[in-house]
């Protein structure tokens, strides 16, 4: 390059070129108005009609194939403003079509096109994201456009924007003012929705709204037909048509992606970003996965695919399987139930998971894996794996472990029990020899307070569960227990239970047990102490209420306890061990003395 030289690209070349080109046809458009002022003025009238025409005839051929509605509704509402301006142009001063007509003509079609071009660049906007209904918009343009024509020509109340010898109406101006105000508005709601077109697009239709603004504007200044602003107004009208002949006819012959497609577009981008973040997924994952495709002919699933994770499960090459059967690079799956399982998803499309012990071959030691098997919506099977064969093995010593805890657990229960037995029978021994009532009383007592624990360690021992206890079967146990211990005649005392089944842990059933002990041990010493015409009666219930609550009573119809018994100020042992261990329980108790003696034991259960 020679120094001095300017060098231009050519994309600056081009618009340098337009710029010339077009200032040189609005300098033969002046001098046309020179010359001929009706001249210039269908000049630029037919080409504004053409470009309307020209916008109509795109966007109705190709209406099954627009993704943005917008477009398409100025296609149709274009044909009808192109159709006003055409009739506007043959009935301009000094044209003659139109016999008997004056300016007035003229100015009417004038603003009826503008008012229905601004109406539709507005109403064209709710449409970018809605189906439009292609016959019912054209049947209403249709409507509209022969009334417009009715009330200028037919019925004439269409209301006068010229007066000849004093100029425009006030009608004309104030509607240019709304006209201009509706365009604005447009440009509004299209800088809102301006993510749904190109770019270029956007900022072609919004320089030629503006334009259009400036030109209606100019049109509220003229004084006649022939005037300086009028000749403006047509001047900005003209670059306005070349403006949208650019943006939508231009850009729907040369780039109709960026016209027609551009919701696909932008779809199709999303799809192959979101196809990118999948293999992404797909390739990084922390499991192993792979892909099946079925093939019927010889009932197997040929390899589709096969992540990186999964070649280190498998310790092979993706490459080296792609396209092969699965029983011939796995011989062992149907061994494993794998093969079954993926017919299984392949005909009824549930997935399924499940853990399963896999062998890549005969000298393979296995290992565990556990399995999600999906069927996808084309027909291919996805397994998603992983080893877990050190999960199993700390899960199966675990097992272990807690076996040994719980046979460990049982042996101190039943030794436990065994120990309360021989003291027990210890205190038995030493009760023979015992000569005092009240001494061999207490070592009754004792000895039934010790059988009550015991019988609680040997419920454990025998439960499969180390940590609960069936209360209720308990108490059956013991109070038939102490029953044959303290009546001699059935006849005269019955026992009756009502307990529900609930399961207590064993602090709560080792402390409930004993207060179950004191309470009916007392009413089978002192609740019948002579013979007496009614027949004795012991009731036990045991019953869950709301919130969890546990309640124990034991009843009985005998004497009764005197009146003004406490519990707490109690001097005998059993009663107050009953009192320290309501409390330890955070539990109530509660004393009915009405026909014999009640006690309702309520506690919360743990």
């Amino acid at each position: 390059m020679k120094e001095g030289t300017i060098q231009i690209n050519p994309l600056e070349g081009r618009i340098i070129l337009r710029i010339i080109i077009g200032f040189s046809l609005l300098f033969t458009l002046f001098l046309t108005s020179r010359y001929s002022y009706l001249l210039f003025h269908s000049v630029a009238e037919l080409f504004s009609i053409i470009v309307a025409f020209g916008i109509f005839m795109i966007f109705w051929n190709s209406r099954y194939l627009q993704e943005n509605s917008y477009f398409l509704f100025i296609g149709i509402s274009y044909l009808f403003v192109g159709s006003l301006d055409l009739i506007h142009t043959l009935g301009y001063t000094g044209m003659n079509v139109f016999q008997g007509y004056d300016t007035n003509l003229p100015t009417q079609l004038w603003i009826a096109s503008r008012y229905l071009e601004a109406l539709s660049l507005l109403v064209a906007l709710f449409f970018i994201r809605r189906e439009l209904k292609i016959y019912p918009v054209l049947f209403i343009y249709i409507i509209i456009f022969i009334l417009i024509l009715c009330s200028v020509f037919l019925w004439k109340n269409f209301p006068d924007s010229f007066i000849e010898g004093s100029g425009l109406t006030p009608f004309k101006k104030i509607s240019e003012y709304i006209i201009s105000l509706m365009l604005l508005s447009s440009i509004i709601l299209l800088y809102q929705k301006r993510s749904s077109f190109d770019r270029n697009v956007f900022r072609l239709l919004t320089a030629s709204i503006s334009l259009t603004i400036a030109s209606e504007l100019s049109f509220t200044f003229y004084v006649h037909a022939y005037g300086f602003s009028n000749l403006i107004g047509h001047y900005l009208k003209i670059i306005s048509f070349y403006l949208i002949y650019r943006a939508i006819i231009v850009t729907g012959l040369m780039k109709p992606y960026s016209l027609l497609f551009r919701n696909l577009k932008a779809s199709e981008e999303a799809l192959r970003e979101s196809e990118q973040r999948i293999k992404m997924l797909f390739s990084h994952m922390s499991s192993g996965i792979a892909v099946y495709r079925v093939r019927e002919d010889e009932g197997d699933f040929i390899i589709q695919d096969l992540n990186r994770f999964g070649e280190e499960i498998e310790q092979l090459k993706r490459k080296d399987i792609i396209g092969r059967p699965l029983t011939d690079v796995f011989p062992q799956v149907r061994k494993a139930g794998i093969f079954e399982a993926l017919q299984r998803v392949w005909r009824t499309g549930h997935s399924e998971h499940f853990s399963s012990l896999f062998h890549r071959d005969e000298s393979d030691p296995g290992s565990w894996r556990e399995y999600w098997i999906y069927r996808l919506p084309s027909g291919e099977i996805v397994s998603v794996y992983n080893d877990i064969t050190d999960r199993k093995r700390a899960e199966e010593q675990i097992r272990i472990s807690l076996e040994e805890k719980e046979t460990l657990l049982k042996e101190i229960h039943h030794r436990v029990k065994n120990n309360f037995s021989i003291i027990a029978s210890l205190i038995s021994l030493q009760q023979n020899r015992i000569k005092d009532y009240e001494s061999r009383k207490i070592l009754k007592d004792i000895q039934g307070r010790m059988r009550t624990m015991a019988l609680i360690h040997e419920k454990l021992y025998q439960s499969s569960d180390i940590k609960n206890v069936d209360f209720s079967e308990y108490i059956k146990m013991i109070s038939y227990e102490l029953y044959e211990n303290y009546v001699t005649n059935p006849e005269e005392v019955v026992l009756n239970t009502d307990v529900e089944e609930i399961q207590l842990n064993t602090e709560q059933a080792l402390h409930c047990g004993i207060v179950l002990n004191e309470l009916l041990t007392n009413s089978l010493k002192y609740a019948f102490p002579t013979e007496r015409e009614e027949r004795g009666e012991i009731t036990i219930s045991l019953h869950a209420k709301n919130n969890n609550l546990i309640e124990l009573i034991v009843a009985d119809n005998g004497e009764g306890i005197p009146a003004g018994f406490d519990i707490e100020k109690s001097e005998t042992l059993g009663l107050k061990l009953v009192s320290t261990l309501v409390s330890h329980l955070r539990g109530t108790l509660e004393i009915d003395r009405e026909r014999g003696t009640r006690f309702t034991f309520t506690f919360q259960k743990q």
